[in-house]
């Protein structure tokens, strides 16, 4: 998606997000500095590896594709982006403006790490 690239997992079964709970047994699909998780649907996820500043762009598109996935189905379950870390999903809220703008509101130790991260 543009300039980055993230993990799609799909499938008609009605648990393909179950992924979630091996993220750590799986390869590749939590980076160095953890991962951003979307969960639209229970027919799909979204995963991007955190390696680098990258991250910034990626959260844009995957906010959008998570959120447009939810709105359509079927069998939504969430809009919203998870930072995955040390086996806990914090989320990373954001919100859409009247002029289609997108703005995060992560929280501070999401910050924290993003201050820590290097140009990809």
């Amino acid at each position: 998606m543009g300039s980055f690239s993230f993990l799609f997992a799909t499938s008609d079964h009605f648990f393909t997000p179950n992924i979630v709970f091996y993220l750590d047994e799986k390869p590749g699909l939590v980076g160095s500095k953890v991962s951003i998780i979307g969960l639209p649907h229970r027919h799909s996820i979204l995963i991007y590896p955190i390696e680098n500043l990258e991250v910034a762009d990626a959260m844009n598109g995957l906010a959008q594709a998570t959120y447009a996935m939810n709105q359509e189905g079927p069998d939504s379950l969430t809009n919203k982006l998870f930072w995955y870390y040390n086996n806990t999903f914090t989320k990373i809220p954001y919100e859409f403006n009247k002029e289609g703008g997108l703005s995060f509101k992560p929280p501070a130790t999401f910050i924290n790490l993003l201050n820590t991260l290097e140009k990809a």
